[in-house]
C-alpha cells in the first residue's frame, strides 16, 4: 500500500500544469519617466507567459541599453513569477549642434541621446566638437570637453544666461554673448574669471559688435569677430 501511495503521488505530480506555476505573471517597468512602457516591454527577449526560471536577464538588460535614453538598466526576478525591470535615464545636462546642424542634448557623460527642440531651449549651444557611433549611440568623440563644458555651465547665473553659444576650436574657445561681444578664451582659464570678464565686457560697450582676445594673460585684444564657418 505504502508503494502504491508513492506511486499515485508521482503520478499526481506529472500531471500537475506546472506551466501555470512557472510561467511570468507580471513585468514591471519602474524609473522610465521620458521612456514610455511600451517601448521598454518591446525589446525584451521575453513577454508575460514565457518560463520564469529561464528567462534571459542578461539579454533583457543589453537589449534595453540599446535605447539611446538608457543609461543603466537592471532586470530582476521577482517572487512568484515576477520580473522587475528598473531603468535609469540619461539627464539632459547640454546642448550640442554637430557637425551637419543637427541639435541634440547630451548627458554628463558625452552620449548625445535625443534631438532638442527649438522651444524648449535653456542655456548655451555646444558647437565645433566631433562625435563618434558607439555601442551605446553617439557619443563626443573627445572626452576632454567634458570639464570645461562642465565648467561653463557652473558659471554664474548671470553670466551663464548671456551665453548665447560656444565655439570649441581645438583648445580655444569663442563664447558669444547675448548683445556681443564675442569673447575668445582658452579652455584652461574657465575658473574663477567670470567676474573679471563681465566687468570687461560692461566697461567696453564700443567693443559689443567686435570679439575681445582674452587668452593672453592680463591683456585683451579687441578684433574682429571670427567669420562663421560650418562646424
Amino acid at each position: 500500500m505504502r508503494r502504491l501511495g508513492w506511486l499515485l503521488a508521482l503520478v499526481g505530480i506529472c500531471f500537475l500544469p506546472w506551466r501555470e506555476y512557472i510561467a511570468i505573471r507580471e513585468i514591471v517597468v519602474e524609473g522610465g519617466e521620458r521612456i514610455e512602457a511600451e517601448r521598454a516591454f518591446q525589446r525584451l527577449p521575453f513577454q508575460v507567459g514565457a518560463n520564469w526560471l529561464t528567462a534571459d536577464l542578461a539579454a533583457a538588460e543589453r537589449s534595453l541599453l540599446e535605447l539611446p535614453e538608457v543609461r543603466e538598466a537592471h532586470v530582476h526576478r521577482v517572487l512568484w513569477g515576477g520580473v522587475r525591470v528598473a531603468l535609469q535615464e540619461r539627464e539632459p545636462w547640454a546642448l550640442v549642434r554637430v557637425s551637419d546642424g543637427t541639435l541634440y542634448w547630451s548627458d554628463d557623460a558625452g552620449f548625445l541621446f535625443a534631438h532638442a527642440r527649438p522651444q524648449t531651449l535653456f542655456g548655451p549651444v555646444f558647437s565645433g566638437l566631433e562625435t563618434t557611433e558607439t555601442e551605446r549611440g553617439l557619443r563626443l568623440r573627445d572626452l576632454f570637453y567634458l570639464a570645461p563644458m562642465r565648467a561653463l555651465l557652473n558659471a554664474p547665473g548671470r553670466f551663464l544666461n548671456r551665453i548665447t553659444t560656444v565655439r570649441f576650436i581645438g583648445s580655444d574657445l569663442i563664447l558669444s554673448l547675448r548683445g556681443g561681444p564675442d569673447l575668445w578664451v582658452t579652455v584652461y582659464d574657465l575658473h574663477g574669471e567670470w567676474t573679471r570678464w563681465e566687468a570687461l565686457v560692461d566697461a567696453l560697450p564700443q567693443a559689443r559688435h567686435r570679439a575681445l582676445d582674452l587668452r593672453w594673460r592680463g591683456m585683451a585684444v579687441v578684433r574682429d569677430r571670427l567669420a562663421r564657418t560650418k562646424d
